[in-house]
């Protein structure tokens, strides 16, 4: 596949209400498209974005690494598209984002050259699943409003929900929370808890003991992501599975996280692109440990992305995390992607299946910059 042209520019898209969670409160969502072409006359997209807690500073940190691995495929032979990628996959935040945008084009302007869904490419031998099971996120700092959004989720069919907690003053006002949350979804909907870190171990174990009575599916990050010997003490104190996710941030740190987790969340731009995040995968089903796929609150084409993995992995009857892009104003793709009864049903259309709406996004998209053999 010979690279002609590859473009991106950056966006900055309103929250539909303020993203609140342990770590504070995000109003927009910062990140990069980006757009790559091939001399056949295909394209591609791949997005990059960091965690919704990052300022837009630390967001712009991606822009360098998209302009160089750009230059350097733009003048690379074929085959030596993987060299030029590599040194990336293992970077910082910014390195790895920018690396999952570049990989993600490449692989979708494959796929549709291919003309077969990106799922069937990723799945290897198995055939991919249609549609995949999703969880709503809740992130409403007041308990009234999240129970409202936690009502109106159920009601709309999601059969999981996810609630941001750990932004309480008291053990009492955090076990209220998840009380009220769950007496109005009722008994037959899954309920997980996101601390993002809020709690150090002893709260931690005493705030979940306390919500257990509850019903709770899992509960991620509880404590703060560098201290993996607290999150294995928080899982071994507790009935209730442990996830880690802020503590992973790439395959080594979650082969780390294998020792002191039940279950690990993979973000492809955190992970550093989707074949690393299989990898992580088929390294967490070895070890008997749980994977849920997540996006990082990003827009339709970062959404499709994971959607595509978490389509390509096995079903292990645990809903997914990516029914986020309706918490933006704009999910900047010419078509949504379709959630009914809580699945998501991945796009017949070859590659990703999406296409991006550059008339509408115009609004929340920079200027343009690229480079072309």
């Amino acid at each position: 596949m010979k690279i002609s042209r590859i473009r991106w520019a950056p966006f900055k898209i309103p929250f539909v209400t303020p993203y609140e969670m342990a770590r504070g409160r995000a109003l927009d969502r910062h990140g990069f498209i980006v757009v790559l072409e091939t001399a056949s006359g295909h394209h591609g997209y791949g997005e990059a974005s960091l965690d919704p807690s990052a300022h837009r500073e630390e967001a712009a940190a991606i822009l360098p690494y998209i302009e160089l691995m750009a230059r350097e495929l733009i003048a690379a032979d074929v085959e030596d598209i993987d060299d030029v990628l590599e040194p990336h996959i293992t970077g910082d935040d910014a390195a790895r984002a920018a690396h999952c945008a570049i990989e993600t084009a490449l692989a979708d302007a494959g796929a549709r050259e291919a003309g077969r869904p990106l799922a069937e490419l990723l799945s290897e031998d198995a055939a991919p699943r249609r549609a995949v099971p999703v969880n709503a996120t809740v992130a409403a700092r007041s308990t009234t409003a999240a129970a409202a959004a936690a009502l109106l989720a159920s009601a709309q069919g999601f059969s999981c929900i996810k609630l941001k907690v750990g932004m309480e003053a008291t053990l009492s006002a955090e076990a209220e929370r998840v009380k009220t949350v769950r007496e109005v979804i009722g008994a037959g909907v899954r309920l997980r808890l996101d601390a993002n870190g809020a709690w150090d171990e002893p709260v931690a174990i005493a705030t979940i003991r306390n919500c257990e009575a509850y019903e709770i599916e899992l509960v991620e990050q509880p404590v703060p992501a560098e201290d993996l010997r607290a999150l294995g003490k928080v899982r071994d104190a507790l009935a209730t599975s442990i996830a880690a996710d802020e503590a992973i941030s790439g395959y080594e740190s979650a082969v780390d996280a294998l020792k002191y987790a039940d279950i690990l969340i993979l973000k492809p731009a955190r992970l550093g692109g989707l074949s690393i995040a299989r990898y992580v995968a088929k390294a967490a089903a070895s070890a008997g440990a749980g994977a849920i796929v997540t996006t990082t609150i990003d827009t339709g084409i970062g959404t499709a992305a994971a959607l595509h993995l978490a389509a390509s992995l096995p079903d292990d009857g645990r809903a997914q995390g990516l029914a986020t892009a309706s918490l933006l104003r704009d999910d900047l793709l010419t078509q949504s992607l379709v959630i009914e009864r809580g699945y998501m049903t991945l796009p017949d259309a070859p590659g990703l299946g999406v296409e991006l709406d550059e008339a509408r996004a115009a609004k929340y998209l920079g200027e343009w910059q690229e480079v072309s053999a």
